[in-house]
Formats: structure tokens, C-alpha cells, sequence
């Protein structure tokens, strides 16, 4: 075919050359139409485009016992916390004492919805909530308390896990612990409780569930860089996800996002005094610019996992970079044990979302009555719990759009890693 069009071309040149135009036209054509032929493609499709990803259903969720069954069968030193007397991961240790670890994660974002998610599902008979919401132990006081070496140097001191530090996490979840121990009773060896939600009856107590809150869990490495495993690195190579992996390596994972532009001015307003649209530029005008130029020196990764970038500017901007965090916790667990939540639509059908998430934490369900009260509550730990942001003024228009500019590209790789164009904002 090429070699067609090259003497289709020599001859064109020729009848040119001896004036007989419109025969030379007619091979020039000629040789258009060929080449058409030769370069076209029936049902081009670029897979890039945003136009059309197909966004994730949810249909791939494969359940926690089938999760198990395969840990079981791939693990050869037979150790893992759960049994199959209960649901929710729980063992006995070498005493007998009961001990559970949570069976899910809401693992972040900060003001990303976390907070109003926590008091809703509390509702739920299936669900026990621990103690308090906001536990941080996987990210932070896992590590305390802190000393200083000879050097000068903050070094962590390491709490021994399975001693005082472990058994500290697991206190939090005692609510589940004390319920397991009362169906168990040996004294009462078969006695269990219903529970009923509605004109729903509930199983059996052995089938209820604990969750982990903490929003840090999702981006937190600032202490995890001071461990052993990752002295001289750039960029932590043990991490939380490690962390919930060996705890729990078949656990529901929840990550909810929103608009990071908003997200950060949310956060400004909630951790800030004296706050202002003005002062809350000359903090992102600042910390972009320490970022920038950290991007060109070392990279986004390394600059992201860098608590004194955040520190020195005042912002915390790196959490709106979510592509970041999110692939690096997709390199520890499947795609099918996450569901990802956008506050932007949770906030619109707040009722529909509690349902897919009590479908993906495979709770059963429950009264229409109670879900209408679980769904219309007010929205909590929002500006109008706060009286001072009540009637905060929206940031300015130019930190906006900086703000968007900055993001965008890494809201980009976010809608890519999904295969969702909605995280593009």
C-alpha cells in the first residue's frame, strides 16, 4: 500500500510538470483517497478519556469471609485475629481473655464527612461503636511517649504492642468486647440476644461489628518516619496501611473525600483563630510556594510525607492531594475491600449512601423508620456547630482559583486511579 502512494506521488509530480493539470488532479485524489483508507480506524477509543470511564459499582466487593477463607489457606504460620465464633475479628489470647480488633475503617479525610458518618451509623443494632470517634492510635500514640537521643534528636520509644500499647487500642473497643463476653458467659453458655430494629429482627449478638474512625489513619506518616524500617528514606516504606494490614488484612476500608480546595478552607476555619478570607490567602500563597519548590527538588511523593513543609507554611495542603495516599494503600489492599465516598454526594442523598454502606459492611438491613432517622438527622461537626464560623466569609476568589490550579493535575491522577471523572471536581 505504501509503496502505492509513493508512485501514485511520483506521477502526480510528473503530470505537473507537463502541464496536464487535471489529470494530475485526478491522482491527487486518488492518492488522498488511499491514504484514507490507509489510516482509518473504525471505532477509535481513547481509554484516557474521562468521557468514558465507567464508574466503579461496587459489584467486584467480595465478602470477609471469603477474604478469610483465602488469608487461611495462602498464610502459613496459622496466626490471624478472628475466629469463627464471631464476625467481627475477636480471639482469646494465651489467659482466655477476649480481645477484637475493628472489623472496618473510615480511614479519612479530615472535614471530609467522618464525624457526621460516626454519629449515624451508631444507630445501626449491627454496629458497636468504640469508645470515642477520634482514637488515633495506628497513626500517633502508638508511639508515645516520645524521648530525646544523645543527639539531640526526637526517636520514638517504642511501646511494646502486644503489652501496654496493644492492649490500650483494644480497650477502646471494649463496648463489642463486653457484649461478646456476655454472650459467651460461661455460665450462660447459649444464652445470645436479639435485637430488634423495627419489625426487622437483628442476629444474634455474635454477629456485630466495631470500626476504627480516625481520619488520620488514611495520610498520617509523620512518626512512622522515625521507625527503624524507614531511617534514611525518602518516603516511608512501612506505613498505617502496613500496620492495619497485619492487624486485620481482610478489613472494610472507607475512605471519604470532597473538593480539596474546599476541604482545606474547612479546615482552616476549623483548627484557626483570628481567621479571615485574607489571612487564609497569605497562608495558601505561602505554603503553595514552599510545596512548588519542593516538587522541583525532590518530587510530589517525598514532599507530601514532609511534615515540615505543612509546619512552615501553616496549611495542610497536602492532604488535598489524595492520588498520593490513596495509591499508596491500593499497593497493600485489593481494590474490592474499599468503598470511596464523595462528601459532595453523601451531603445530597445522605440516605442512599447509608445504604450502600451498611451493603458493603454486610449489616443487614433495617427498618425503613429507622434509616428515614438515621438519614434526616442534622449534619454534625459542621460550621453551624461552631458559632464563630457560623457566618464565615467564603475565601477569596483568587485563593480559590490558585487553589484549583494547584490541585488540578493531582485531581487528575485521582479521577485516572478511580476510573472515576467525578473526583476531578
Amino acid at each position: 500500500m505504501c509503496v502505492c502512494l509513493l508512485n501514485s506521488m511520483f506521477k502526480a509530480m510528473q503530470l505537473f510538470r507537463r502541464s496536464r493539470t487535471w489529470i494530475a488532479l485526478i491522482f491527487v485524489c486518488v492518492l488522498l483517497f488511499m491514504f484514507h483508507l490507509l489510516t482509518y480506524v473504525t471505532e477509535v477509543q481513547d481509554t484516557n478519556s474521562p468521557s468514558l470511564w465507567d464508574r466503579y459499582t461496587g459489584h467486584e466487593w467480595s465478602s470477609v469471609q471469603q477474604c478469610r477463607d483465602n488469608f487461611e489457606r495462602k498464610n502459613k504460620t496459622g496466626q490471624w485475629f478472628w475466629s469463627s465464633v464471631f464476625r467481627n475479628p475477636c480471639w482469646r489470647d494465651e489467659k482466655g481473655e477476649l480481645g477484637c480488633v475493628p472489623y472496618f475503617f473510615v480511614l479519612g479525610f479530615p472535614k471530609c464527612g467522618t464525624t457526621d458518618l460516626f454519629e449515624r451509623i451508631k444507630l445501626h443494632p449491627g454496629y458497636v461503636p468504640p469508645l470515642f470517634k477520634e482514637i488515633h492510635w495506628i497513626t500517633r500514640y502508638r508511639f508515645f511517649p516520645l524521648r530525646m537521643n544523645a543527639d539531640g534528636h526526637r526517636v520514638i520509644q517504642h511501646v511494646r504492642d502486644l503489652h501496654k500499647g496493644f492492649n490500650m487500642y483494644l480497650k477502646v473497643f471494649s463496648p463489642l468486647t463486653e457484649i461478646l463476653k456476655w454472650c459467651h458467659d460461661p455460665y450462660r453458655a447459649n444464652v445470645t440476644t436479639d435485637v430488634t430494629s423495627g419489625t426487622n429482627p437483628y442476629t444474634s449478638c455474635e454477629d456485630r461489628i466495631t470500626g476504627d474512625f480516625s481520619p488520620s489513619t488514611v495520610w498520617d506518616t509523620d512518626l512512622y518516619m522515625q521507625l527503624p524500617e524507614n531511617r534514611d528514606m525518602v518516603v516511608p516504606q512501612r506505613t498505617p496501611g502496613n500496620f492495619v494490614y497485619d492487624m486485620n488484612p481482610c478489613a472494610k476500608l472507607i475512605i471519604m473525600l470532597r473538593n480539596p480546595v474546599n476541604r482545606l478552607y474547612s479546615d482552616y476555619l476549623h483548627f484557626y483563630e483570628n481567621k479571615s478570607p485574607q489571612d487564609f490567602q497569605d497562608i495558601v500563597t505561602t505554603t503553595i510556594d514552599l510545596y512548588k519548590d519542593c516538587f522541583q527538588k525532590w518530587g510530589v511523593r517525598p514532599c507530601v510525607h514532609r511534615y515540615y513543609l505543612e509546619a512552615t507554611g501553616k496549611a495542610r495542603l497536602r492532604l488535598g492531594i489524595y492520588y498520593i495516599y490513596i495509591s499508596d494503600w491500593l499497593e497493600k489492599f485489593p481494590r474490592d475491600q474499599f468503598l470511596f465516598i464523595r462528601l459532595e454526594d453523601y451531603a445530597v442523598d445522605t440516605k442512599r449512601h447509608l445504604q450502600d454502606i451498611f451493603k458493603y459492611l454486610e449489616l443487614p438491613s433495617i427498618s425503613e423508620g429507622l434509616l428515614d432517622e438515621m438519614s434526616t438527622a442534622a449534619p454534625k461537626n459542621t460550621r453551624r456547630d461552631r458559632k464563630e464560623d457560623i457566618n464565615a466569609p467564603p475565601m477569596l476568589l483568587e485563593t480559590r482559583q490558585a487553589l484549583e490550579e494547584f490541585y488540578a493535575p493531582y485531581n487528575k491522577k485521582l479521577a485516572i486511579l478511580l476510573n472515576d471523572k467525578r473526583y476531578e471536581w
